[in-house]
């Protein structure tokens, strides 16, 4: 299991062609702790702009006003570490 880092960062998620607004609540090399007032479906496709990096993923899981992601290309962890500072 991915180690995982507490969060609480705005980023943009992108849903069938619409922008929204979110944030991170914790992330991890392969995935991700999400919070919108809209959250997509469990199966959709998103993509995820955040600290200057975009990342596509799929919903793993969605309830109430988070969801969780699952990163299509797991970010190493040296990358996301600089990510992080």
């Amino acid at each position: 299991m991915a180690r995982r880092h507490k969060l609480f960062e705005p980023v943009e998620i992108i849903v069938e062609h619409q922008p929204a607004r979110a944030h991170i609540l914790n992330i991890s090399s392969t995935g991700a702790l999400v919070h919108s007032a809209m959250p997509p479906a469990t199966g959709a496709s998103v993509k995820i702009k955040l600290l200057g990096t975009e990342c596509a993923a799929h919903v793993v899981w969605s309830a109430a006003s988070r969801f969780g992601v699952s990163f299509d290309t797991s970010i190493a962890e040296r990358v996301l570490g600089a990510m992080l500072r």
